[in-house]
């Protein structure tokens, strides 16, 4: 066996420019496969994470006016919705378009004006201070909670922890303390949306409240305890509707099917690009049968004379398929490794958690492979079948 292998090292070294071109061929495609595999993961991994970072989860109450002034609840009434039976957790909510601004500099930002309990709903920790503490949401202090790249932004550096953040919303403006900073910020997606995402800022439901003038909340977030969350979100619309005599009605948005929803998108989305990139492998393949049948064409003195001295032509096939096999196995090895390094550093610049399977690599490294098993089968087959009479005879 291991006399065989040299052997047929020394035939795939023996026409070394046309295999260094098609080991080369071969690689381009393995690393395209590898890039986007790796780059599309870490992407997927960072926008969930993301959505994560700031979204809430369970399910959402949302009047039908909830975005204007209209909105019948207050704050006081995540209590009643967490006082009814299946109801782990509610918390009051209201999200408002403004500026912050530091002494160094300013951006736009949302202002989340947020109720007691922030922590278990919002999928985020802290690096320095601290959350918002129950009189702090009970007697509205002015206190704030910004992400680590914000407070480098606007402080020059990440523990801001008791700096004064200037937050505006419709030209009225408040001083507040930063309270904590969180870990995760905004850059994942800023690096994939080219600088557009935007910068969250967490503050006190009383403090927005008193900034805007309205004590309404926008929205409740709940998470529920019991499996039939349906019938346990039905019980909190009926207790909304009983409190408040009016004809608002309410919408309830599952935000873990909307994560799951995104999920599922992007693995499609993801699969998609991948499937688009092994189109290339298909061409490498393409490749390694030129390069075999050119070299069935260069070696049929060699291919005569085994056939001559007694080999099968199924062991003439058969060593062609090998050679074939290791043509490509070589070039999905070198494309692998440099498709790896490029992703990383991808994903270093992009700012995105760089993924890496070894379950993955070696499918793709198995599926090069039998791409090259299956392009080498034709001139296998054509090697096997020449007739070594008439090839002597013809050298």
């Amino acid at each position: 066996m291991t006399a065989f292998l040299i052997f047929l090292l020394k035939n795939v070294l023996r026409g070394r420019s046309r295999v260094f071109l098609t080991v080369l061929a071969v690689a381009v495609g393995i690393a395209a496969v590898v890039l986007l595999y790796c780059i599309g993961s870490g992407g997927e991994l960072s926008a969930l994470r993301f959505l994560e970072s700031f979204g809430f989860s369970g399910a959402l109450v949302v009047p039908n006016e909830g975005l204007s002034v209209r909105s019948p609840l207050l704050e006081e009434d995540e209590e009643l919705i967490s006082s009814l039976s299946g109801v782990e957790d509610a918390i009051a909510f209201t999200t408002k378009y403004g500026t912050i601004s530091s002494a160094r500099d300013g951006d736009d930002a949302v202002i989340w004006g947020v109720g007691e309990g922030m922590e278990n709903f919002i999928g985020f920790e802290l690096i320095h201070g601290s959350f918002f503490t129950p009189q702090d949401i009970r007697q509205g202090r002015e206190v704030c909670i910004i992400d680590r790249q914000t407070a480098a932004k606007l402080f020059g550096r990440e523990n801001a922890v008791g700096q004064m953040l200037s937050v505006g919303i419709g030209g009225v403006s408040a001083e507040l303390r930063i309270a904590g900073v969180t870990d995760k910020g905004m850059a994942a997606l800023a690096g994939l949306t080219g600088g557009a995402a935007p910068v969250f800022v967490y503050i006190p439901g009383a403090v927005l409240a008193s900034i805007t003038g309205n004590d309404r909340v926008a929205q409740i977030a709940v998470r529920t305890a019991s499996e039939d969350s349906g019938k346990v979100m039905r019980s909190v619309i009926r207790a909304l509707k009983g409190k408040y005599a009016d004809n608002v009605g309410y919408t309830v948005q599952d935000l873990d099917g909307y994560m799951r929803d995104v999920g599922g998108m992007m693995e499609l989305l993801k699969m998609l690009l991948i499937a688009a990139a092994a189109v290339s492998l298909l061409v490498s393949g393409i490749g390694v049968m030129n390069a075999m049948l050119s070299s069935v064409k260069e070696r049929r003195q060699e291919i005569g004379l085994c056939l001559a001295v007694g080999a099968s032509p199924r062991q003439i096939a058969a060593g062609f398929v090998m050679e074939a096999a290791l043509i490509s196995a070589l070039g999905g090895v070198v494309g692998g490794v440099f498709g790896l390094i490029i992703s990383y550093l991808g994903a270093m610049i992009l700012g995105i958690p760089f993924v890496f399977s070894l379950r993955a690599a070696l499918i793709a490294e198995a599926c090069v492979i039998c791409i090259g098993i299956l392009f080498g089968t034709l001139p296998a087959v054509r090697a096997a079948r020449l007739c070594p009479a008439e090839i002597l005879r013809d050298e």
